[in-house]
């Protein structure tokens, strides 16, 4: 089977029109009916479109020997029934969601920018004789006090994702 004979059987086999299917490789109509009959053949950037429009492999579109059509084609194509409907309601409640995340996530980014600073200001201290006896001591402390800020930005980061992980299927 030719190059241009798999292409009509593919289409027809998925239920396509040849405008559905020009449609989703950017083309004319009257393109897909070119190839269609041999009076042209795509590109291979199309090519490679078609394959996986179908799920198949490029081989069995371009080895003439290769004849026997692997499984069911199904196209992917828009599923209206997949479709869900929002509300005004639950529209404005997911932007209220995103605006709140903002800023807990501007928080959290804040939190691990800034958590150096307590131990670099605790060994500073310790070098002046201020705040702990040895350095040691004071880069103890301060990397604890690190590891607990970017606990507390870790459990922010969480937490909105936990949050936002509702609205899932508006993405």
């Amino acid at each position: 089977m030719i190059l241009s004979e798999k292409l009509l059987t593919l289409r027809t086999r998925a239920r396509l029109s040849q405008e559905e299917l020009a449609e989703k490789l950017n083309v004319s109509r009257q393109s897909v009916s070119k190839w269609e009959s041999g009076a042209s053949i795509p590109g291979i950037d199309k090519i490679l479109e078609i394959s996986r429009i179908y799920g198949i492999s490029t081989d069995y579109l371009l080895k003439d020997e290769m004849e026997e059509l692997p499984g069911e084609v199904v196209a992917d194509v828009y599923h209206p029934e997949e479709v869900r409907e929002i509300s005004v309601e639950t529209a404005t409640e997911y932007l209220d969601v995103i605006r709140e995340a903002d800023k807990r996530i501007a928080l959290g980014v804040g939190l691990c920018i800034l958590s150096p600073f307590p131990m670099m200001s605790f060994i500073g201290l310790s070098e002046c004789g201020l705040l702990f006896s040895s350095e040691d001591i004071a880069a103890g402390v301060g990397v604890g006090v690190l590891l607990a800020i970017v606990a507390v930005a870790v459990i922010l980061f969480v937490l909105n994702c936990l949050r936002l992980e509702e609205y899932d299927y508006l993405q």
